[in-house]
């Protein structure tokens, strides 16, 4: 990305102001220190610490005013080096509400509209005349959404391949200590950093932690990421150094801390504990899952420990014997006996990425998300959307032979009869795939970020809202015949909201159906205008 920032900014195409959103976390002061430092001459006025209180005081909002005053309204094109600022969402919208009653202001609203609308802050996207020239000039990043796993182009794989230790431009400069080390058979860290950095052990970290990223529904923080790898590294060390605590397990004896803190170990799952990333990444691991591949690991581990020790090292010993020492010295203490655990052997085989992980129930929703990075798929849409709607019905409603039907009362509202109006959401236009925002209302900034939704948006009725994974699964099972409890509907209010606006539809057009129900007595009646040569009238049978 910082590329490709530094490439347009020395084209025709140069923004004159970068707007860097997103929440703590998501390195926006690093990306700016780095930019200015590649390329100086490229920029202007930097405001790098506007995100660094909750509300802009007086004096901060004149300084945001001043900045912003090239870009006011009537204003022309900006004209010299690029502008940039870091600038939350709420920064933003806090400082466009003081801003506005601020004496002596330039008037800023086209810039809002343009500015808010890139943020992703829901309203009207501003057209093009009403952008005027900042529709090319103002470029907006919110890091929030940048892609930061999945894929060979990922940011996550970089970091795993700066943890190389032989590497003098990476995070361990070449670890110069180690050539000292009279432990380093036992160095744990090392080993696990000389693991993560291969491309095999890499990308499968890459592809775990990118499936915990879907399961959240967002992307995950650099700052997140560094925290998972320093703890996968470290397997357990916990003091200021280390290399204490190495040399301190080889001075004990201690092969259990030391195979532990390998990475096919323990340490994964005492880490879910601290980090909430870990345990997701756990939750994640395959070996975990029903999978053949793993149970034949798992069942051909302690039965011979000479063969559990060569099955480690034709998985993760390398070819270089002088690297992965650690994976050797677990080796000999294992060929000793007792060997090792089934999970260790499969855990290994995992990161070793000969683990072939099992068919996913998610493909639908994954392929209906990757479709945003290509042509449209129509056949996959209706897929997924008669998925929705027969979730959406079942577990919110009721299903009488071919027809649907949803409660026209509000949840918690008491009533001897319940009244259900006939819904067929996507036949009847109340239901669809929408366009997504990010890409819709900023298509260079989500460019530069490699957005992919983690979410599908979705209209339903009058709203807009995001289906998630753990909704999907919610709705699919209530497609498959299994209904969702009651806490599992509450978990998602704005669905529920949704529901409710579509039904108000319904329920204002005559020609839907009722259904009518005595819980108590469990019997249900279907009312439905039926026009006859004598005129309109209501016809009301009894149905199971």
């Amino acid at each position: 990305m910082e590329q490709k920032l530094l490439e347009m900014l020395r084209s025709t195409k140069a923004p004159a102001l970068i707007v860097f959103g997103g929440s703590a976390g998501t390195g926006k002061t690093a990306l700016m220190a780095r930019l200015r430092q590649a390329a100086p001459e490229l920029f202007g006025e930097i405001i790098a610490d506007a995100t660094h209180t909750e509300s802009p005081g007086e004096e901060q909002v004149s300084r945001l005013a001043s900045f912003f005053s090239a870009f006011a309204d009537g204003a022309a094109s900006a004209t010299g080096p690029t502008r940039v600022i870091a600038l939350n969402t709420g920064m933003a919208l806090r400082f466009f509400h003081k801003v506005r009653a601020a004496e002596e202001a330039p008037s800023l609203t086209a810039l809002e509209s343009v500015l808010l609308s890139r943020l992703g802050v829901p309203r009207a996207a501003p057209d093009a005349v009403a952008m005027g020239w900042l529709n090319e000039a103002v470029l907006v990043l919110n890091l929030d959404l940048r892609r930061t796993v999945g894929g060979p182009e990922a940011l996550f794989l970089g970091m795993l391949k700066a943890l190389d230790p032989d590497d003098p431009s990476g995070v361990l400069a070449g670890a110069t200590r180690c050539g000292s080390c009279r432990v380093r058979e036992w160095c744990w860290p090392r080993t696990n950093a000389e693991l993560v950095s291969t491309e095999e052990t890499g990308t499968v970290l890459d592809g775990a932690v990118a499936l915990a990223a879907l399961e959240r529904g967002r992307n995950i923080s650099p700052r997140e990421l560094w925290a998972l790898t320093a703890a996968l590294v470290l397997g357990g060390a916990r003091g200021v150094d280390p290399c204490e605590d190495v040399a301190n397990a080889f001075a004990a004896g201690n092969v259990s801390q030391l195979r532990d803190g390998l990475l096919p170990g323990a340490a994964l799952e005492s880490l879910a504990s601290d980090e909430p990333l870990a345990a997701s990444l756990l939750a994640m691991d395959p070996t975990l899952q029903p999978n053949a591949e793993a149970h034949e690991e798992i069942a051909s581990a302690g039965i011979d420990p000479a063969d559990d020790a060569e099955r480690l090292l034709t998985l993760l010993g390398g070819a270089d014997r002088t690297k992965r020492l650690a994976v050797r010295t677990v080796a000999t203490h294992a060929a000793a006996g007792p060997g090792l655990t089934g999970r260790y052997r499969a855990r290994a085989r995992w990161l070793a990425a000969e683990l072939t992980p099992g068919p996913s129930p998610d493909e639908d929703f994954r392929a209906a998300l990757s479709a945003f990075d290509g042509p449209p798929d129509p056949a996959a849409d209706v897929r997924i959307m008669e998925t929705l709607a027969i979730g959406l019905a079942r577990g919110f409603g009721r299903k009488v032979g071919a027809d649907t039907f949803l409660p026209v009362d509000k949840p918690g509202q008491s009533r001897k009869y319940g009244v259900l109006v006939g819904a067929n959401l996507s036949s009847q236009g109340l239901l669809e795939i929408t366009a997504d925002p990010h890409k819709d209302d900023n298509p260079v900034g989500a460019g530069l970020l490699r957005y992919r939704p983690l979410a599908l948006p979705v209209r339903l009725g009058g709203h807009h809202l995001e289906i998630t994974l753990p909704i999907w699964r919610l709705l699919q099972a209530a497609a498959g015949g299994t209904l969702p409890g009651t806490n599992d509907l509450e978990r998602f209010h704005g669905l529920r909201r949704a529901v409710e606006s579509a039904v108000l539809d319904l329920s204002l057009n005559p020609a839907n159906a009722l259904l009518i129900s005595d819980t108590d007595a469990g019997r249900h009646w279907c009312a439905a205008n039926v026009r006859t040569r004598g005129g309109n009238s209501l016809n009301v049978y009894e149905v199971s």
